[in-house]
């Protein structure tokens, strides 16, 4: 409960802070969202969601989301999902997807800064909620 009440309570103040022009990224741009947050002893559960502008202003996504060994690399995935994007008025990003193996499950990301890329996500599980960063993917 106290983490749905910090999200709205960032949401809320986002909403706020980008009322202007909306930060990366804008319509056109692709981008990688990443999150990856350690879940317990040597695995760390980590998710990956690649944006790829479509025809209707938003993206196309493509999201892997599983759990990795920490000091192999070695990761084991347990969802891939194809789903869409749209980033809201208020300035987060955030949407749906869908798997054969598992129900549709939703994606937001909140930034914590209007100058940075790193923000908070929250996802369902198999997928991780925790600390993000959001890049060009280069």
């Amino acid at each position: 409960m106290r983490t749905l009440i910090a999200l709205a309570f960032a949401l809320l103040a986002t909403a706020q802070a980008f009322a202007g022009e909306p930060p990366f990224p804008r319509e056109g741009d692709r981008w990688l969202l990443s999150v990856r947050r350690p879940s317990s002893g040597t695995r760390a559960g980590f998710a990956r969601i690649r944006g790829e502008p479509d025809a209707r202003g938003g993206w196309a996504v493509h999201v892997i989301c599983g759990t990795g060994h920490i000091k192999s690399g070695q990761e084991t995935v347990k969802l891939r999902a194809d789903g869409v994007a749209a980033r809201a008025r208020g300035g987060w990003l955030g949407g749906t997807y869908t798997s054969p193996s598992s129900p549709t499950g939703t994606h937001g990301f909140t930034l914590l800064a209007q100058d940075g890329l790193d923000g908070i996500v929250d996802m369902p599980p198999p997928c991780p909620t925790g600390r993000g960063d959001l890049s060009s993917g280069d």
